[in-house]
């Protein structure tokens, strides 16, 4: 008998104001079935490390000895301008503001947007010490972007990665030995919900597998069940024991139960995968329970006093159900059982859940997180808040739906609601029927406006480049979100360029949308987001060129270095780059990557409004957005 049942793990690198909700449901789950679990937010830990004073400080040494270095060279090859781009950024933006970093754990009484802000600045500093690794806080996501020389979306770098030092593996190592060396413990789980996590959380397993040959390693998460129901690197299981796809709770409570019973030759579970004499066996999932209540998450498995955003500041995250009960967009994972297995719980027991939450947490802040919240049970929930005077605000993801009534959502903000996000992609009617979102242009206004009446601040999502759009057409969208902007009706647009996902319906069937030349890099056998591919309509040039016109349009940047850093950070280094630049006298001049160091200073002192575009010759066909809509976030 084990002291410990289940470990479970959050890696690196994820959300820094707030835990997952994978590891509380399934805490949640497995306690319910008398097993012993505790969680370690690796995730959190890390960012304490690496963002400590100490580390910073170490930082800013770093790059005060190497922007000399660079800065006195007479020419920089392209991946050295990348370097100094950055240095210079850090120098410029984040050193004046270095006691505030130092600082960034231990004073949370600041604005929501200001520790996110800070944050970034943190995170980029104390990168530079790594590069070519990097961090990137992507502030419209609240995620961190890990860029490192292997690539995420394959089996065989996720291997290499494993045998490479890496700016994350000795504080990885040193907090995985402090919690698990002497610890009596029967499994490990690993959760991997976001690409960025793969590689550390397969590091951790190694770190692991090295210090406690005997524990059992499991794997999954939703980035593991959509990504790697296949791979072809069979020597990643030398260092995990299974991997679990799609719902893990049922899964693990069998797992634990064969691994207690010591029943190791081979596992008859659905949903797990494991490597048995050099073959990987799959058991396929078990179909989806019609009957089906989301475990309460149980939060207390982390100290969220310890997170970037205060407890009574964070924004928790709560489901009200699984899948989508649309599940017909043409360009989602529609095909896959985390989309089209809609289950909905009751809403009484979903909202008592919620107050068991906020009464155990004290945190009166949640993140609705469906894909598309049923209405009516978004309702029956609104009207229990408001009767029991539950304090608390909470955010929402919507269809744009005839169902959005004026007294339905009069009683979500009575309830509550405090910003609804809604997927509208486009305004155009014949790609909408394409797209098979199943709204008009009437009935995206008339929502719109009943919001706007009732007060609730809306965000929608749009997406450029879909197969056959024109420019015409991507432009007149454009211009309906700049008039409902005016006229109040919108208070932020996110814009995203479109990318192929695998168990989509283009993906099933591309040329359906006109889709031929996809660009399926062999060596990344993960399935990533093809960016890359030949339709009618934009070409996927044109199509990056709008999206990034777009989001300068909504929001201005107003930093070159700013700018400059993620237009390189988010291209490959081995093609030329030209950057069109306006300087404040009104003047253009197209200057390439590689040019003269005192160009660069004369350009960085004489700075104004920006515009830039990739030259079609240096444009790379894994490159994903230029720029990110940069979004701060405010405190509810």
């Amino acid at each position: 008998m084990h002291n410990l049942d289940i470990l479970l793990i959050n890696p690196p690198f994820s959300m820094p104001d707030k835990p997952c909700i994978s590891i509380p449901v399934l805490a949640g789950y497995l306690k319910q079935k008398g097993f012993q679990v505790e969680g370690l937010d690796l995730n959190n830990l890390f960012y304490h490390r690496l963002l400590s004073a100490e580390n910073l400080t170490q930082s800013m040494a770093f790059v005060r000895e190497r922007f000399p270095e660079l800065n006195n060279q007479s020419s920089l090859a392209l991946f050295e301008m990348k370097e100094y781009l950055s240095l210079y950024y850090l120098i410029q933006t984040v050193f004046p503001r270095l006691e505030e970093l130092k600082n960034l754990y231990k004073n949370r009484e600041r604005r929501n947007t200001e520790s996110f802000l800070l944050f970034e600045y943190a995170a980029k500093l104390a990168g530079a010490p790594f590069f070519p690794e990097s961090l990137e806080f992507t502030l419209n996501t609240g995620y961190v972007r890990y860029r490192s020389p292997f690539h995420k979306f394959s089996s065989y770098d996720i291997y290499n990665s494993l045998f490479s030092n890496s700016m994350y593996e000795g504080m990885l190592n040193e907090l995985l030995k402090q919690r698990i060396i002497d610890q009596d413990t029967l499994a490990v789980g690993l959760s991997v919900s976001f690409p960025d996590q793969v590689l550390p959380a397969f590091k951790c397993a190694r770190i692991i597998k090295g210090l406690r040959p005997d524990i059992h390693i499991t794997v999954g998460g939703s980035f593991i069940s959509v990504h790697m129901r296949q791979f072809e690197e069979k020597r990643l299981f030398h260092f995990v024991d299974s991997i679990i796809l799609d719902d893990g709770e049922h899964a693990l409570e069998l797992l634990l139960g064969e691994l207690t019973r010591k029943a190791d030759k081979g596992f008859d579970i659905p949903g797990i995968m494991y490597l048995k004499e050099n073959s990987i066996i799959t058991i396929p999932p078990a179909p989806p329970a019609q009957s089906y209540n989301i475990p309460m998450p149980d939060y207390a498995i982390f100290p969220l006093d310890e997170y970037l955003i205060k407890n009574k500041r964070m924004a928790l995250l709560f489901r009200l159900s699984r899948g989508c009960y649309w599940a017909k967009c043409a360009f989602c994972r529609t095909q896959h059982s985390i989309i089209k297995d809609y289950r909905q719980p009751d809403s009484q027991f979903l909202y008592n859940n919620l107050k068991s939450i906020v009464a155990l947490t004290g945190i009166s802040i949640y993140h609705f997180t469906d894909d598309a919240a049923a209405p009516d049970v978004l309702e029956a929930i609104s009207k229990q808040i408001r009767k029991d005077n539950l304090s608390i605000g909470w955010v929402v993801n919507l269809r744009f739906s005839p169902e959005l009534t004026t007294q339905r959502l009069r009683h979500y903000r009575e309830g509550g609601c405090r910003h609804i996000y809604f997927g509208l992609e486009s305004f155009t009617p014949r790609v909408l029927r394409l797209m098979k979102k199943g709204i008009s242009f009437k009935q995206v206004e008339s929502c719109l406006k009943r919001c706007a009446e009732i007060g609730i601040p809306v965000t929608v999502y749009m997406i450029v480049g879909f197969p056959t759009e024109t420019e015409a057409e991507a432009r007149d969208s454009f211009k309906k979100i700049l008039q409902f902007k005016e006229r109040g009706l919108i208070k932020n647009c996110v814009y995203n360029i479109f990318e192929m996902v695998n168990h989509s319906a283009i993906s099933a069937d591309p040329k359906r949308y006109t889709i031929e030349n996809l660009d399926r890099a062999s060596h990344l056998d993960l399935a990533p987001p093809i960016t890359q591919f030949e339709s009618a309509g934009m070409s996927r040039e044109r199509a990056k060129e709008l999206c990034n016109e777009f989001i300068y349009k909504l929001k201005d940047l107003g930093d070159l270095m700013l700018f400059c850093q993620e237009l390189y950070y988010q291209n490959s280094q081995d093609n030329p780059i030209n950057l069109s630049i306006n300087l404040s006298d009104s003047t253009t001049q197209e200057i390439p990557i590689n040019f003269n160091m005192q160009e660069i200073r004369q350009h960085l002192l004489h700075m104004d409004t920006v515009d830039a575009n990739l030259s079609k010759a240096g444009l790379n066909k894994r490159t994903t957005d230029l720029l990110e809509a940069r979004v701060y976030r405010e405190g509810i």
